[in-house]
This record gives C-alpha cells, sequence and structure tokens, in this order.
C-alpha cells in the first residue's frame, strides 16, 4: 500500500469565501530537468495577443485577487498573487521560463488561462493537506529567501500538519516543498475564487497535458474541492 492523502479546506474558509474551488492533479514518476525555453514557444504563441496593451491592475482574475489580499490585511500594490506575478514579468519583456521543465509548465498554463497554479513536492508533505487561516505565531520561508515571513491569523495558508506550504493562498511557496531536480511525486492546486470551476478544468487538463510532453509524468488523480466538496483523498 501507498501513502494515504486526506486534502481539505476548512470550515472558517468555506464560510468567508463561499464560490471558492481547488482544481488540482496529483503526478507520479516525474523526470525533472531545465528545458530550452524555445520548447514552450507553439503553447504560449498567442500570448502576445491576449494582453495586447494590457495594464496588469485592470485585469479581471488580478482585479479578484487584488480584493481577496485586501481581505487578508495585505497592500495589493505590494502583494502580489502568484498569477500577477508572472504576468508583470511577462508584460515587462522579462523571460518567465527557464526554472524547469515542471515549474516552466504550469507557469505557462497559468498565464495562458488567466488561473494562480501551485506545485509542490509531495514526498516532503505530510499525510494532511489544507487551505486554511494561519494560526498565530505560523511562518513560512518562500523560494529563495532568507529570513521566514510572520502571518498573521488573517493569512490564508496552504500546509500540512507540520509546516507552511504557500504564504497568503499563493503569494510566495516555501523554501522546504519547492520543485527540483530531485521531486518524483508532485500535486497542483489551481485557486478559483469565484464560480467558474470550468475555467480551472480546463486549465488542469492542459497541465496535465503539458507535463507529460516535458516530463513522462503520470498523471495518476484528478480532484476538485469546493463548499459542497470540502475533502478529498488520494494514495500514492
Amino acid at each position: 500500500m501507498g501513502k494515504l492523502y486526506t486534502l481539505s479546506i476548512e470550515k472558517e474558509m468555506l464560510e468567508k469565501f463561499k464560490d471558492i474551488h481547488l482544481t488540482g492533479i496529483i503526478v507520479k514518476n516525474l523526470k525533472v530537468k531545465s528545458i530550452n525555453p524555445n520548447f514552450f514557444e507553439p503553447y504560449i504563441s498567442g500570448l502576445n495577443e491576449l494582453y495586447k496593451q494590457q495594464d496588469v491592475t485592470e485585469n479581471e482574475e488580478v482585479k479578484k485577487w487584488r480584493n481577496i489580499y485586501k481581505e487578508m490585511g495585505l497592500k495589493p500594490s505590494k502583494y502580489h498573487c502568484s498569477f500577477e506575478s508572472i504576468l508583470r514579468r511577462y508584460l515587462k519583456g522579462f523571460n518567465f521560463l527557464g526554472i524547469n521543465n515542471v515549474v516552466d509548465s504550469y507557469n505557462s498554463v497559468s498565464l495562458l488561462h488567466q488561473k494562480c497554479i501551485g506545485g509542490y513536492d509531495l514526498d516532503k508533505i505530510q499525510n494532511k493537506i489544507t487551505l486554511r487561516f494561519a494560526k498565530e505565531g505560523e511562518t513560512c520561508l518562500p523560494i529563495g529567501a532568507s529570513e521566514p515571513i510572520s502571518l498573521s491569523k488573517n493569512s490564508v495558508v496552504y500546509a500540512d500538519e507540520e509546516k507552511v506550504l504557500c504564504s497568503y493562498w499563493n503569494y510566495r511557496d516555501s523554501e522546504y516543498t519547492k520543485i527540483t531536480e530531485n521531486t518524483k511525486n508532485s500535486i497542483f492546486f489551481i485557486d478559483e475564487i469565484d464560480a467558474t470551476p470550468k475555467k480551472g478544468k480546463n486549465a488542469i487538463k492542459d497541465l496535465a497535458n503539458l507535463l507529460k510532453d516535458t516530463c513522462d509524468a503520470q498523471i495518476i488523480y484528478q480532484f476538485e474541492l469546493s463548499n459542497e466538496y470540502p475533502t478529498n483523498y488520494f494514495e500514492v
């Protein structure tokens, strides 16, 4: 038998964000490696037209997340959701590719579908993954940071039983569970905060196909979490 995992959204989260919808996949046998960014050119060729002459702050998905970040007590001009961060890099002409084939894949899908996507090394996560409000005194060490972020009780986090996996819902992923060339099994989340789960389903389908192409991934499970179905289970 494999390791049994539980996925859930905290009751208090569901009460505050009634339209929350998480879509995701569980992936085995990843082959994580560097990849030529040109590989993604056919896939992302429509980005120029999609974001032609667009102001970041006028993007509808960005607006939704900025409101959420305000509710967490954060300044939206300083703290950006993952989609806004990638979009800003793209619009400024900075390369958002070049990390590894897995991260480049979900960043590309994030831009194409205008959704926040996160990915984590499943073997570095305990048995229970929860989207919840932070506990007093909790911290998160972001990827590449030297100092941890101190989280308030208004902060939303992904966490297992021992640690925070991502700060401020989808702001900065943890150094401890980042995807590296040693990662074999992984979990991916797409965050939605309105009643349009079909967009997330389309995005996760594209992500699954891209991961198969770029790293020979084996997709073993697809899941959804919402007010209607706040808990799910899977085994790896």
